[in-house]
């Protein structure tokens, strides 16, 4: 369990699509949660380095690369260690969940997703029950040579 005591009761919800994060928002208002959302990786971790949201949810971004590069840019930020990183994940991209959990995703869901799921969720990450822990050291990969 990593323990950071700066981030915040708040949930960063990262999606391209517009109609997707005006739902978010109002669900989350609806149950008195401070939500913020970003269309793209990019405005997703400007927003989580001056917010520091104890929650992150990555849920639709492309190109599929997108989703490592921000897994890997929020672990190396230190001020979001801690942080929960939830990704939705597609269930046609078969063996990527293992992947993205190996990047540092703390879990993984199919979409679509279950908003009665998602608030569960939140509900255990800002009560504590559900903490992020240090993402393991990404697999080596062997290169073999041919030799000639």
């Amino acid at each position: 369990m990593i323990d950071n005591p700066s981030l915040t009761d708040s949930v960063l919800w990262i999606d391209r699509e517009a109609r997707i994060r005006r739902a978010i928002e109002s669900l989350f208002t609806s149950h008195d949660i401070e939500v913020i959302t970003a269309r793209s990786s990019g405005e997703g971790l400007a927003h989580a380095r001056v917010q520091l949201p104890k929650l992150i949810v990555v849920h639709n971004l492309a190109p599929r690369l997108e989703y490592y590069a921000i897994l890997a840019e929020l672990r190396a930020c230190a001020p979001l260690q801690g942080a929960f990183v939830f990704v939705a994940d597609d269930p046609a991209a078969e063996g990527d969940a293992s992947d993205l959990l190996a990047f540092g995703a703390d879990a993984t869901i199919e979409r679509p997703i279950d908003p009665d799921l998602v608030m569960e969720v939140v509900a255990h990450v800002f009560a504590d029950r559900l903490t992020s822990q240090p993402a393991p050291p990404a697999p080596a990969r062997r290169i073999r040579y041919r030799r000639d």
